[in-house]
C-alpha cells in the first residue's frame, strides 16, 4: 500500500470521526414531504443502497434498513421497481455479527425483488493478516428464487465479489455486472471481456469506490473533478482511472456506473477560512500526521454532502453517467447520525428510454430531498 492511498485512507478516516459531532444547520430546508415530481406509472424503478455499515454497526441502526428493505418491497408494484443494487460497505468491520444483520434485512426481498450486491474495503478487512471471505458464507443466489434468473456468471465460481445479472429495464436489456473493491487487473480484464461478449446489453456498473464526492452535479465551473488516479498498480489492484480507462471508456454499451465510499467533502471557495471543526481536524502528530493544512487548503468538510455525478459522452453519442451515492454521512440538526437517515436513490426509467429522473427518497423520514445534487434527470442518448 503506497503513500497516496495511505493518505486517502487517512482523510475518510479523520472526517468519519468528524461526522459524528457536527450539526448541520440548514439541512432540513432541502427534505420535504411531497414528492418533487409525481411518479411516472409508466416508468421503471431501480434503487440505490448507499453504504450501510453504519446501519449494521448496531441492532438499532438495523431497524432503520429494515425499514427501508419493507418500503421497497411495499412499493414494488406501485413504483414499478425492477431490481435493487447495493454500492459496497455493506458491513464495518466484516464481522459476523455485521453480516448477520445486514443479511436479514436484505431477506426482506428475497423472493419479492432481485438484487445486486457488491463489496466495499469495510468488506474485506482481515484478521492476523488473513482475508475472512465472510461475505459469500451470508449472500448465495440460491437464497432468492428471483435472483436464479436474474444471475448469469461469477469471475470465481460460487464468490458474489464480482458477477454479473441481466434483466429487462423497460423493455431494455441491462447487463448489471458488480466489482470487488480495488479490482484486481486480471477482473478487469475479465469484466472487459464480459462486456463485449454482451454487446447487445447496456451495461449497468456498480463499484465500491470509483470517483470522489467533488465529482457533483454542481461545481464552480459546472465540470466534474476527474476521477482520482491510480494509486495501486504496483500490486495489481487498480482503482477509479483504471476503470474508466479500461471499462467505460472503450465500451459503448457502459451507460451507467453506481459507485459509494466518499462522501463529507466539497472544493473550497476562494478565501474560505477553515471552520472550528476543520481547525480542529489540522493534527500535526502521531499516526494521522500527514492530515494538514495543505488539504483544507482545496477540500472543505461538510457532512452534508453524499452524492457526485459526471458524465461522459462517447462513441455513437451515448452518455455515460457514473453517480456516486452515500448517505451514510448525512446527519440530523443535531449532528447525530443513525446510518444514514434511510435515505435511498430512485433511478426512473423513462419508457421512451430518453431519460432517468433521479429523486432522492427516506421512508425513515417520509421525505424527499429536494436541490439539485438530489433530484435531478439523466439525459440518455446514443444507440448501442
Amino acid at each position: 500500500m503506497n503513500n497516496t492511498f495511505k493518505k486517502w485512507c487517512a482523510v475518510l478516516y479523520v472526517l468519519t470521526l468528524l461526522c459524528f459531532s457536527v450539526p448541520l444547520g440548514a439541512q432540513d430546508s432541502y427534505n420535504v414531504e411531497s414528492e418533487p415530481t409525481a411518479f411516472n406509472k409508466k416508468s421503471s424503478t431501480v434503487v440505490i443502497i448507499p453504504d450501510t455499515q453504519g446501519y449494521t454497526s448496531s441492532d438499532l441502526n438495523a431497524e432503520v434498513l429494515q425499514g427501508v428493505m419493507d418500503w421497497i418491497v411495499k412499493n414494488k408494484d406501485k413504483r414499478n421497481i425492477q431490481g435493487v443494487v447495493h454500492v459496497g460497505d455493506m458491513t464495518n468491520n466484516n464481522g459476523k455479527e455485521q453480516w448477520s444483520r445486514i443479511r436479514s434485512c436484505f431477506k426482506v426481498l428475497d423472493n419479492k425483488l432481485p438484487y445486486v450486491i457488491c463489496e466495499g474495503n469495510h468488506d474485506v478487512k482481515k484478521r492476523n493478516g488473513e482475508y475472512v471471505d465472510l461475505m459469500n458464507q451470508y449472500f448465495n443466489i440460491e437464497q432468492n428464487k428471483l435472483n436464479r434468473p436474474f444471475f448469469q456468471t461469477s469471475y470465481e465460481p460460487g464468490k458474489l465479489q464480482n458477477a454479473s445479472y441481466k434483466m429487462q429495464v423497460n423493455g431494455q436489456e441491462f447487463l448489471f455486472l458488480a466489482l470487488e473493491f480495488s479490482p484486481r487487473v486480471e477482473v478487469l480484464e475479465w469484466a472487459d471481456q464480459l462486456i463485449k461478449e454482451n454487446s447487445n446489453s447496456r451495461i449497468f456498473l456498480t463499484i465500491h469506490d470509483y470517483m470522489s464526492e467533488n465529482s457533483r452535479l454542481v461545481s464552480e465551473d459546472g465540470q466534474p473533478e476527474p476521477v482520482k488516479e491510480n494509486v495501486g498498480g504496483a500490486k495489481r489492484r487498480t482503482y477509479g482511472m483504471d476503470v474508466y480507462e479500461k471499462l467505460i471508456l472503450p465500451n459503448a454499451n457502459v451507460e451507467f456506473l453506481v459507485c459509494g465510499h466518499a462522501g463529507a467533502a466539497r472544493l473550497r471557495k476562494e478565501g474560505e477560512a477553515l471552520s472550528e471543526v476543520e481547525q480542529k481536524a489540522v493534527i500535526k502528530n502521531g499516526k494521522y500526521g500527514y492530515v494538514k493544512e495543505e488539504y483544507f487548503k482545496t477540500f472543505c468538510y461538510d457532512p452534508d454532502i453524499a452524492t457526485g455525478h459526471r458524465m461522459d459522452e462517447v462513441q455513437k453519442g451515448l452518455a455515460k453517467h457514473q453517480i456516486l451515492f452515500n448517505a451514510q454521512w448525512i446527519r440530523d440538526d443535531n449532528g447525530v447520525g443513525n446510518g444514514g437517515d434511510g435515505w435511498i436513490l430512485l433511478l426512473e426509467f423513462h419508457s421512451d428510454h430518453k431519460a432517468v429522473q433521479v429523486k432522492t427518497y427516506s421512508p425513515y423520514l417520509q421525505k424527499w430531498r429536494t436541490g439539485d445534487e438530489y433530484n435531478y434527470i439523466l439525459k440518455r442518448s446514443g444507440s448501442i
